[in-house]
């Protein structure tokens, strides 16, 4: 009995050690791959407990000083503003609208129709972004708080210079400008 003990640790020690050696080897640049399967969220938010990896466009300065992201495969797994469904195609920019708790930077940010802007609380405090007024792009509406780290992704389709806020301090104030 004392041996068939010895013989399964033995054995379980060599499986191991095995393994830590092709993780060292493969592991650490592997990627699982991809389902295809989004999670199930309500629509238009996305909360903070969803912490898949999206990989954002490089950003770069415009001529008016705010910045512009160039379009990128954005793999991001997760509930957009227009629904459940595939991550945005590589024709679609993602932009971010930083919330610090007393604004949004950038305060403008300049898009094409059917791109997104995230919006993230990088803030200690919940935020609640929403459209100013909100009769101007009722779906522009998070319809909840959002707490600290979390985010919000909000994809514009439609033309036109719309301005948001933060419905819990209304002091917070930007535009996107959608062409």
């Amino acid at each position: 009995m004392r041996n068939k003990i010895l013989a399964i640790i033995v054995f379980l020690v060599i499986v191991l050690g095995v393994g830590v050696v092709l993780y060292q080897k493969y592991g650490k640049s592997a990627q699982p791959p991809a389902t295809g399967q989004e999670e199930a969220a309500p629509v238009q938010v996305q909360d903070q407990a969803d912490k898949s990896t999206t990989q954002k466009p490089a950003a770069t300065p415009t001529s008016n000083g705010a910045k512009s992201s160039t379009a990128a495969k954005v793999p991001a797994q997760g509930t957009f503003s227009a629904g459940e469904g595939e991550a945005p195609g590589p024709d679609i920019v993602v932009e971010e609208a930083d919330h610090d708790g007393s604004k949004f930077a950038p305060a403008i940010t300049n898009i094409k129709a059917g791109d997104y802007v995230f919006f993230k609380n990088k803030s200690s405090v919940n935020f609640w972004p929403v459209s100013d007024p909100v009769s101007a792009y009722p779906e522009l509406n998070a319809q909840k708080n959002i707490a600290p780290g979390g985010e919000f992704k909000f994809q514009f389709n439609k033309s036109g210079a719309w301005k948001f806020t933060d419905k819990l301090n209304p002091s917070a104030m930007g535009t996107v400008i959608v062409k």
